[in-house]
């Protein structure tokens, strides 16, 4: 970037709509059913000026109570407010009065009122990642995309819509129409499959959107079930990223390895025959028959085909993982 670019970013100003902001609070301070229209849409830190989201919240607990919200009962809780500046309360709710247009746009004003307030985040959110570009510490080049992807993904939710409510007979019309999907794909599940008959007959299948956990005693097996669930669901056409903080890739695929083989994981560890006793004088086992060998190397080549990543980076983050998971997402192999 040139001298001038770089001059031009450091004296950019944050984004704002002050005008949306005064003709929003107006509109509320005159008529309380403004603050209906409006409630789901803003809070009051989308204000950019202090005082603003200040009467903002003094508005919405007033209106909770069923108290009228007007320059007269507001009043009272500014005045004295830091966030007046040199300003009397009674020139800011002066202001906002004879800024107030009607409260037939509400919507539209605190929707840009939102919108000022994700632009200020995202702008923020870009300001920090070139200061980390730009000076030297800790933080590395995927420490960084790591943590901007998570700030992009955080954004992306405050952007995301309300859900609207759903009536009883609507959220019905949805299970039953889901029910003949389910029913005309000829599986009997209404998710993936767990590749494990009896959870699918249990459960119906991984449900989208579902979290199931398995809950165990150590050493009792739970990352092997967990494993052979990822293998199976792979197998059965489902697209799997499999992550292990205890084992690396190599001790999951000798187990892998092992269930196809019909052998002991110990002889994938060594080499050597665990269905056969040691040799009485030298102790040591015989290493495996060709035959095991080659059933090894069918699993490999079965393996090919199956859509399953293993991710065995420790001591990894939730972001860091949410991460990988939405690379592989957005793969051609898809997750």
């Amino acid at each position: 970037m040139s001298e001038e670019g770089l001059f031009t970013n450091a004296f950019r100003a944050l984004p704002e709509n002050v005008a949306a902001e005064q003709s929003l609070l107006g509109a509320i301070l005159t008529n309380n059913k403004a603050f209906q229209l409006v409630d789901d849409i803003c809070e009051p830190e989308h204000f950019a000026v202090p005082i603003h989201g200040r009467i903002f919240e003094v508005c919405r607990k007033l209106v909770h109570q069923n108290v009228e919200a007007s320059p007269i009962t507001v009043r009272p809780h500014i005045d004295g407010d830091v966030l007046l500046g040199r300003q009397s309360s009674g020139e800011v709710l002066g202001a906002l009065l004879r800024a107030m247009v009607g409260i037939i746009n509400a919507r539209d004003y605190a929707a840009a009122v939102r919108d000022a307030w994700l632009r200020r985040r995202l702008f923020k959110a870009c300001s920090e990642t070139l200061d980390l570009c730009c000076r030297p510490g800790d933080a590395s080049a995927s420490d960084i995309v790591d943590g901007l992807e998570s700030s992009l993904l955080a954004l992306a939710r405050g952007m995301a819509e309300e859900m609207p409510t759903v009536s009883l007979e609507a959220s019905i019309e949805a299970a039953r129409l889901n029910a003949l999907e389910a029913s005309a794909r000829g599986t009997g599940l209404a998710g993936a499959s767990w590749g494990y008959r009896a959870l699918d007959r249990m459960t119906g299948g991984l449900l989208p959107t579902a979290i199931y956990v398995l809950g165990a005693r150590p050493a009792m097996g739970k990352t092997s079930l967990g494993f052979g669930i990822a293998t199976r669901s792979a197998a059965a056409g489902s697209s799997v990223l499999f992550w292990s903080g205890e084992m690396k890739a190599e001790q999951l695929g000798a187990r892998a390895g092992a269930a196809w083989a019909n052998l002991s994981t110990q002889s994938v560890f060594t080499g050597r025959r665990y269905d056969l006793p040691e040799d009485v004088e030298t102790g040591e086992r015989e290493p495996l028959s060709d035959w095991q060998w080659r059933d090894l190397e069918a699993g490999e080549r079965a393996a090919a085909g199956l859509s399953l990543e293993i991710d065995s980076q420790p001591a990894i983050t939730v972001a860091r993982l949410r991460s990988r998971a939405r690379r592989m997402a957005r793969s051609r192999k898809g997750l």
